[in-house]
């Protein structure tokens, strides 16, 4: 008796395999066959992610139950269309500067997760007091030790992550990949820095590093092929999200 519940048990467990199998077949075999959702299959996957951390960033932003302090955003009509071109505009050049269509990450139900995660995560740090705070070139000074505390080992952090994904890169393509992905890494910085101290260091003007600038740039040279490099993709994703949700895609120069 025993054996025939071992036999059937077994055989419903293969069964089972077999109709998931047929099933995640029919899906591709259908996506295989329009060639529309062959060709826009992963950009579509892009938006949906970027437009769905949009929603949710917009339901605990003005929810009124939590995260009270970002209702003073401006929340009129013209305003949220602003951000959802914005989010389109530099979610669409992300996408294609990264050339996401050729990695595996933007599709999968965890991406979302984690980049969700960290969206909601970074909105809560915002709310601690000593990290209601701006990174400008007038600002540093006024920095609280507990600011500076929490900062530095944050950059510390990002720093080394910065350096395993040179790492990768040169394991990877050896020097020609790393020159390459280096001189990419650098030459936007040195062009905003270059261009602030040419028309704009005059006293007047300042630079402020928003968080959606600082991660959308991260984003773009992190989702390498290692689980490591896609979770840090999907952390950066989501800070960037929050930042045009809460404040739109504003000028780093002031």
């Amino acid at each position: 008796m025993s054996l025939e519940i071992v036999y059937s048990d077994v055989e419903f467990n293969v069964e089972k395999k077999r109709d998931k199998r047929w099933y995640e077949y029919q899906v591709l075999n259908c996506i295989n066959r329009s060639k529309v959702l062959r060709r826009y299959y992963k950009p579509l996957c892009w938006l949906f992610m970027l437009y769905s951390n949009y929603l949710f960033s917009m339901f605990y932003l003005y929810s009124g139950y939590i995260l009270i302090d970002y209702k003073v955003m401006h929340n009129s009509a013209m305003n949220q269309i602003n951000r959802i071109l914005s989010l389109l505009y530099f979610g669409l050049l992300i996408y294609f500067l990264s050339r996401y269509k050729e990695k595996p990450s933007v599709d999968q139900i965890w991406y979302l997760f984690i980049s969700m995660s960290s969206n909601l995560l970074f909105a809560l740090l915002g709310n601690l007091s000593f990290l209601k705070i701006s990174i400008t070139d007038k600002s540093i000074d006024t920095w609280s030790t507990e600011t500076w505390e929490f900062l530095i080992p944050v950059t510390v952090l990002v720093v080394i992550l910065t350096f395993y994904h040179i790492y990768i890169v040169y394991k990877k393509f050896n020097w020609i990949g790393l020159e390459r992905y280096i001189m990419c890494l650098l030459i936007i910085p040195l062009m905003y820095v270059g261009l602030f101290y040419q028309f704009l260091n005059d006293g007047k003007h300042g630079f402020h590093l928003h968080h959606w600038f600082l991660f959308g740039y991260l984003a773009i040279f992190s989702d390498l092929h290692t689980p490591i490099s896609r979770v840090c993709n999907a952390i950066c994703i989501g800070i960037f999200v929050n930042g045009i949700s809460a404040y739109n895609a504003a000028s780093i120069y002031y």
